[in-house]
């Protein structure tokens, strides 16, 4: 297991790499869905909806516009969310879904931003999908993204990563 300040060194270190890079527990396309219950306003039952666990950068790396607001801040003691349009549609039909707050499994949070909606389990469709900042403590390290950096990317950030922690495998 990885303690919060063990992620942060790895993070440190990658981001020395000049390269654009994100973080996230689960990633466009890999067979993982991570849900949540969800409530609004004067709803009085929570609906299960998808999250997704990444860092600030995890938009920009992935270039997942911001529509309006602002992403959160990779601190998630502040308990803010970023939800996309398809999410904030259905659950704020009124369209002022910032600063508005959510019961999010037992906690409340507010939301900064809304971003475009995203195809990463379906092609053909956009999941309604709302957005946390990585917890402080994880099983284990998120999965490390990296905007297009040419052929030696991989060869790079396996070169960091070995500094920090020799078992570390940087794969591309």
């Amino acid at each position: 297991d990885y303690s919060a300040a063990r992620v942060r060194a790895v993070a440190d270190a990658l981001r020395t790499s000049g390269l654009s890079i994100g973080f996230a527990l689960s990633v466009p396309f890999d067979g993982r869905e991570s849900r949540a219950k969800m409530s609004s306003g004067g709803q009085t039952e929570a609906r299960s909806e998808r999250i997704n666990l990444v860092s600030a950068s995890y938009f920009d790396v992935l270039r997942i516009p911001l529509v309006s607001g602002s992403v959160f801040v990779d601190d998630p003691a502040r308990k803010e969310l970023v939800v996309d349009q398809a999410l904030a549609k259905e659950f704020w039909p009124d369209g002022r879904a910032l600063g508005r707050d959510v019961l999010l499994d037992d906690d409340t949070y507010s939301v900064t931003g809304i971003v475009g909606d995203t195809r990463t389990v379906d092609l053909n469709v956009a999941r309604p999908t709302v957005y946390r900042a990585l917890p402080a403590l994880l099983r284990g390290l998120p999965t490390v993204l990296v905007a297009h950096a040419g052929a030696d990317a991989v060869a790079r950030l396996q070169a960091i990563a070995t500094r920090v922690d020799p078992q570390l495998r940087v794969t591309g």
